[in-house]
Parts: C-alpha cells; sequence; structure tokens
C-alpha cells in the first residue's frame, strides 16, 4: 500500500502492512482492485450480518464502481472491525484506526 493512501486515509503502519496483505488476499486474481463476487467471498470471512456488510461496501464504495481499490478497501477494512464491534458503520469512521 502506497505512502499516498496511508496519508490520505491517516493509516498506521500496522494498518498499512495488515491492509496491504488482506488486500492481496481479496485480489486473489492480481485484477489490481477487489471485484463484488471476491469481496463477497472475503467479507462474509468477518461473519457480520448482510446488512452491515452492505453499509459498509456502500461507503467504501461511494463511487459506485463494483469494485474495491486499494484505498476504498482500506476504508472497508476500517469499518469492518468497528462493526465487529457493534459500534455504528457510518463516514465518520473511516477516521478511527481500528
Amino acid at each position: 500500500m502506497s505512502n499516498m493512501v496511508a496519508s490520505a486515509l491517516n493509516l498506521t503502519p500496522a494498518e498499512r502492512q495488515s491492509f496491504a496483505q488482506l488486500y492481496s488476499m481479496a485480489d486473489s486474481t492480481n485484477a489490481g482492485v477487489v471485484t463484488g463476487d471476491a469481496a463477497v467471498k472475503f467479507f462474509e470471512g468477518f461473519k457480520l450480518p448482510t446488512l452491515t456488510l452492505g453499509q459498509i461496501w456502500s461507503i467504501a464504495d461511494s463511487g459506485n464502481n463494483g469494485f474495491l481499490t486499494v484505498i476504498s478497501f482500506a476504508v472497508a477494512m476500517r469499518l469492518t472491525p468497528r462493526a465487529q464491534r457493534g459500534l455504528r458503520v457510518n463516514e465518520e469512521g473511516v477516521r478511527f484506526h481500528g
């Protein structure tokens, strides 16, 4: 994950490393993006309700592209642990670590 992405989201070094590894797993075909189908398979592993995953996707894929870039994937990864802890999933949550 580039330093530009990290600075845009204010990612910690640990987040940068972790998100880059997870992005590689989610983009198993090395397409350079995580498609909607690949994202469904990947994010199902977090055991969140479908509605919550949909909210995360809507925020991460704000351009309604149908795929996640490195940056939008980082947005989704910022929101996922918050959702797992029962916190609200919203754009404000993207600013907070883990």
